[in-house]
């Protein structure tokens, strides 16, 4: 298993750390929508989303040498938001070169913003 440092800069590095919090949220946010929804297809939606977060969130881990407990999110904060510039700041922090993996992260933070995105405009 390689480490963060050696495959990604420490700005990426902070930036990732902050969409794992946000992934955190966004995977208790979902699971209180889907609780709340009677449709059988709004809770497939929802679930495809929270699986995507909770992907997002373990490939993320393993790009990070450590992720303090201490990152917080509030749960209760605008998922779409908070998806979106935690989205923009990889997108920043990553260049064409990165490994795949680091790529695959950036890209599963952006699906799960456009996700989220079109189901609370759909709703």
């Amino acid at each position: 298993m390689t480490t963060a440092t050696s495959t990604t800069s420490p700005e990426f590095e902070q930036a990732a750390v902050k969409a794992i919090g946000v992934l955190g949220a966004a995977k208790v946010q979902l699971q209180r929508m889907r609780a709340d929804v009677h449709e059988f297809e709004d809770e497939q939606e929802l679930m495809y989303l929270y699986s995507l977060a909770l992907l997002a969130d373990q490939r993320g881990r393993h790009l990070v040498d450590d992720y303090p407990d201490e990152v917080y999110i509030a749960p209760d904060r605008d998922l779409t938001e908070l998806l979106s510039s935690s989205h923009d700041q990889l997108i920043a922090r990553t260049s064409g070169l990165e490994p795949f993996v680091v790529l695959e992260f950036v890209s599963e933070v952006g699906a799960l913003c456009r996700g989220v995105r079109r189901y609370v405009h759909d709703h």
